[in-house]
């Protein structure tokens, strides 16, 4: 037994030196585990931030989306379509095929169900209302010289006609008074604001 003591004490010692060194390694992985949950956690706090920047920038899309819709929606529900009014092309039109006024009576009436004497937009837009047009009628537009002579105007917007298609020789003047514009088969022409005619009325946007 006194022999063996030599051999224990030196397998004591470096079972010290083992656990010591066991230790010491158990410290370094407590350090390397503590700095990458340290790390874990910045990376984890960054992407909250970049989600929470991403929604919040998401959630301030939509909400303008949100009112652009209900504005949209409060315009239409103010603007509820007049009776006999029908859709031609992309806007809508009354066509009078009885009644027969002066230009600004004409007017007047257009008013009276909600809409005014129309302006037309374009070639394709005047196309479209003609098909609907008795071809031997007079129809009057919003269309007049407020002023000065040749320089036709809307009357509901004040602003210079956006579209004009005239009849081959027009405008043609037949007195001094102040004109304004009629359709006649398929094309414009002038007339004295006071000659009674058919009329078209529009029901949307100012032109």
């Amino acid at each position: 037994m006194t022999a063996l003591k030599p051999l224990i004490d030196h397998i004591a010692n470096h079972q010290e030196l083992w656990n010591s060194r066991d230790s010491l390694k158990m410290n370094e992985t407590h350090e390397d585990l503590a700095r990458i949950k340290g790390q874990l956690e910045t990376i984890q706090g960054t992407l909250r931030n970049i989600i929470s920047e991403d929604l919040k920038e998401r959630l301030g899309q939509i909400e303008v989306q949100q009112t652009a819709l209900l504005d949209s929606l409060a315009k239409i529900q103010m603007k509820i379509m007049p009776p006999n009014f029908k859709r031609i092309g992309s806007r809508f039109f009354d066509i009078e095929s009885n009644t027969k006024l002066d230009w600004k009576s004409a007017e007047n009436s257009c008013r009276q169900v909600g809409g005014h004497l129309a302006i037309i937009q374009s070639e394709e837009e005047f196309a479209a209302i003609n098909a609907n047009l008795d071809r031997n009628s007079i129809y009057w537009l919003g269309i007049h010289e407020p002023s000065n002579r040749s320089e036709f105007m809307s009357l509901d917007s004040g602003k210079r006609a956006p579209f004009l298609k005239w009849e081959p020789g027009e405008p043609k003047y037949v007195d001094n008074s102040n004109h304004c514009v009629v359709v006649y088969k398929a094309h414009m022409w002038v007339d004295p604001c006071t000659y009674k005619a058919l009329f078209i009325c529009q029901a949307d946007d100012r032109v």
